[in-house]
């Protein structure tokens, strides 16, 4: 059965014709592990329109890094870090294609855990990163903790 653990959404209008629901929860979706995430909604569209939400919702800017964060770590951490720095799957050399380092570091938050900026992610070989991302990994969740008790007073773990 899904369920919404946590729930906040705010409405707010951008100009006379139109307006903007941002919602930031916590849900799971069956037996999946419970995991963040923040999506709007418009007269016109809904789904992750954070671009819209950073724009609307300036207060709320800090939480969109957060999205599809379970309460275990963030969803295909490891995997997808690995694939955007170029060390898993494909890599045909095109604009936007692995390795992508704006990518890499969006899919690790880079620049959340403190020591973060001592590491130059393109210069690291693949088991520098894997070990990198290992270590990190407790710190990354203590962040995406303490965001979530402020966005959600009160928070607690299920």
């Amino acid at each position: 059965m899904d369920k919404v653990l946590q729930k906040f959404e705010e409405t707010r209008w951008v100009d006379d014709d139109y307006r903007l629901k941002a919602r930031f929860e916590i849900e799971q979706l069956g037996e999946q592990e419970p995991y963040f995430a923040v999506t709007g909604t418009t007269q016109f569209s809904g789904g992750c329109l954070h671009d819209e939400i950073i724009k609307t919702f300036p207060e709320y800017a800090k939480y969109i890094k957060w999205h599809l964060v379970s309460l275990d770590s963030p969803m295909y951490y490891i995997e997808n870090s690995m694939y955007w720095a170029g060390f898993r799957g494909w890599c045909n050399g095109k604009k936007d294609s692995p390795p992508n380092y704006e990518h890499l570091k969006s899919t690790c938050i880079y620049g959340v855990v403190a020591s973060d900026y001592k590491y130059n992610l393109e210069q690291m070989n693949e088991f520098q990163l894997y070990s990198w991302l290992c270590d990190r990994a407790p710190d990354l969740m203590i962040a995406f903790y303490k965001d979530m008790g402020e966005l959600f007073p009160g928070f607690i773990l299920p």
